[in-house]
């Protein structure tokens, strides 16, 4: 069924991409997709990370916590800034 494989997709990019807070070595940082899923699976990833709950990494509702240092964080910034 082609809705489940872009759901499994979609739950294992954002795996990738998120645990740890995207800072473990192996974490996602390209993502290929076929043409003709591309607009299901925007729609489907930005509605899933969406909903990710960013907070205290001690509290069970929490998905995505702090990063680990300064340093880290001007890392990502300038991943992003060249993202976007």
């Amino acid at each position: 069924d082609d809705v489940a494989s872009v759901e499994e997709a979609v739950n294992g990019v954002a795996f990738a991409g998120f645990v740890a807070s995207g800072q473990t070595c192996v974490s996602g940082k390209r993502i290929l997709v076929h043409k003709s899923i591309k607009a299901e699976f925007v729609e489907r990833l930005v509605a899933k990370i969406g909903g990710l709950q960013v907070g205290d990494p001690m509290l069970l509702e929490t998905d995505i916590g702090p990063l680990i240092s300064r340093s880290q964080l001007m890392r990502v910034q300038g991943q992003v800034a060249k993202a976007v």
